[in-house]
């Protein structure tokens, strides 16, 4: 498995887990999530994000003791391929949270209801994007 893959593989993962389980729990505890400052609900929200830092610098402190002295992996085309088939389809879905978060929920939600909608969309992204290279380099980018 190339570092590439593994970090995809690593990120949904992370995404998955840390935000699901954020989400979840905002989800389940609404009536106490409303009685919340704006501090305490900014601290929550900075402890997945910060558990998703750990895992990218994890991920990439793991990948230089593997790689050690040797030269990094070489970008290839079918590298190229794979990694603007996954962006274009990450932009796009993008693209339709941000338009539905932008043109639709400043008129029908409160703020904080704004920043998880944003912030749902940007993860739905990331998990197509990333999904996307795990399917490339799994079948390979034609």
């Amino acid at each position: 498995m190339v570092q590439r893959e593994r970090f995809a593989w690593v990120w949904m993962a992370a995404l998955v887990v840390l935000l699901g389980t954020y989400f979840i729990g905002v989800g389940f505890y609404a009536r106490e999530w409303q009685a919340l400052s704006e501090g305490q609900r900014i601290g929550l929200l900075a402890i997945p994000l910060a558990l998703m830092a750990v895992v990218v610098g994890i991920d990439r402190l793991v990948a230089r003791v593997r790689r050690g002295r040797a030269p990094a992996e070489p970008v290839d085309e079918r590298d190229h391929a794979i990694e603007g088939r996954a962006s274009s389809a990450g932009y796009h879905t993008l693209m339709f949270g941000t338009i539905f978060v932008g043109c639709y929920l400043p008129f029908s939600a409160d703020r904080w209801q704004i920043v998880h909608a944003t912030l749902l969309a940007i993860a739905i992204a990331e998990v197509v994007r990333h999904g996307l290279i795990a399917r490339g380099y799994r079948q390979g980018a034609t």
